[in-house]
């Protein structure tokens, strides 16, 4: 005893935690050893975490956490032992703690807390660590947003060789505001393909399939989307299907049939597409399109409630009704999809499904026209644009726009000769045979002569 309280007032703290380590060692030890008897096993881990083992106080924290047949769940608990290690410097607990904060699992949700813990364990070079506070930096969360710090913890990440790190930093290189960098997405896309990542593929594929990527080469698009594809990854067979587009309908069936049946909602929209394209009239069936649509919009896709509202609207697959046709036009509508509230806004124009209330036509105008500010297919803005244009110009010259509204009237009237043009563009993709613009610009036409 003697010789322990010299050693102690010699040592102090250090000292002390170098006993109580030494002497919880061995009982974790123990606990190894006890493979087939996980609750013998978790007696000695139990032992080990009282007398301050890190390894053994993480292993007590994931058992909480998951709950077993000795150990019941309990957040609370596993909090108690993750901290208890995290303070310690263990990587593993404080990357665990960090994802209890981010959750609010045994603790009040706090994501400036979850960033503190995971920048402990990243400083160790811990690559879930640093996965997880590059995407906290990419959604500021309990940080503030900022794309290069984003990319710099992920970088770290997908260095350490883990191929869904490897996607995620490329997604930072596409999809982040001012970090556009199509080489550099490639190059982390293909790490992560070649070892065998279907999203990773998939993600390649789109980046040889984008024409704006200055990479464009179908072939390496077609070869990636494959490779997802046969790994059953449902975005991957809609893409492959995709670029099979009207040139093989039966090989763009075959794939997004096989993601469709998975339940995934836009290989359901990309089968209800291909059922019901005007150039294949042999093959069309309406009746399947709309079962397909029905299947995505009931999921709440909003691309399957518009389709679904048109299929009503036009009367094919389904008995033309208005009223539903309404109903699934204000779902997609909700959802922020500028084809849902330009059409909900037409139906509003005419009465058709609905009273006529040309007030709420420019609502649901006007907030088309917002969200086409912010499409990255500049076309398809430009074409959802002219369309909320004309709409509200015909309103401005009718009764809905208020006349006291002249900053808005100046604004319809500089598009007036745009609008003349997309009409035009219409009636030249009607003769094309697309149905969807021949019925959209007839509606249009019509209600802008009356």
């Amino acid at each position: 005893m003697s010789v322990l309280r010299r050693w102690l007032r010699r040592g102090g703290k250090h000292d002390l935690e170098a006993v109580v380590q030494g002497s919880a060692l061995p009982q974790y030890q123990r606990g190894l050893k006890y493979v087939q008897d996980p609750a013998k096993a978790a007696e000695w881990f139990r032992r080990a975490a009282k007398l301050g083992h890190a390894e053994s106080q993480f292993i007590l924290g994931k058992q909480y956490r998951f709950g077993f047949d000795w150990v019941p769940k309990d957040d609370r608990e596993a909090v108690k032992w993750f901290r208890r290690a995290a303070k310690q410097g263990h990587a593993e607990s404080q990357f665990n703690l960090a994802g209890m904060y981010a959750a609010g699992m045994g603790v009040p949700k706090d994501n400036r807390e979850a960033v503190k813990w995971l920048r402990r364990a990243a400083k160790q070079g811990h690559a879930e660590s640093q996965a997880f506070l590059g995407q906290m930096y990419a959604d500021g969360a309990g940080v503030q947003e900022c794309g290069r710090r984003a990319a710099k913890w992920l970088r770290r990440a997908a260095k350490q060789g883990d191929a869904h790190h490897q996607y995620m930093l490329g997604f930072v290189y596409v999809r982040r505001k001012g970090m556009l960098d199509f080489p550099r997405a490639r190059i982390w896309f293909r790490r992560a393909a070649k070892q065998g990542h279907a999203p990773g593929q998939v993600a390649l594929g789109r980046i040889y399939a984008n024409r704006s990527a200055a990479v464009n080469d179908a072939v390496q698009a077609t070869k990636w989307f494959r490779r997802a594809a046969k790994q059953g990854l449902p975005e991957g067979q809609v893409a492959l299907g995709q670029t099979y587009g009207k040139e093989n309908d039966e090989e763009a069936k075959k794939w997004c049939r096989r993601a469709a049946k998975q339940g995934h909602a836009e290989g359901q929209v990309a089968l209800g597409r291909i059922y019901s394209r005007p150039h294949i009239r042999p093959d069309r069936d309406d009746r399947e399109a709309a079962k397909w649509y029905r299947r995505a919009a009931v999921r709440g896709h909003d691309l399957g409630q518009f389709h679904l509202g048109l299929m009503y609207a036009r009367g094919e697959g389904v008995p033309k009704d208005d009223r539903e046709a309404v109903k699934w036009y204000r779902r997609a509508a909700k959802q922020g999809l500028p084809e849902g509230q330009i059409m909900l806004g037409l139906m509003y124009a005419v009465g058709e499904g609905v009273p006529k209330d040309a007030r709420e036509a420019v609502k649901w105008y006007r907030r088309a026209a917002k969200n086409v500010r912010g499409f990255e297919n500049q076309q398809l803005a430009k074409r959802l644009k002219d369309q909320t244009a004309l709409g509200l110009l015909a309103y401005e010259l009718g009764e809905g726009m208020p006349k006291h509204d002249r900053e808005a009237v100046k604004s319809f009237r500089r598009d007036v000769e745009k609008i003349w043009w997309y009409v035009r563009g219409y009636r030249r993709a009607a003769g094309k045979g697309d149905l969807q613009d021949l019925v959209l610009a007839g509606r249009l036409r019509d209600f802008f002569r009356s």
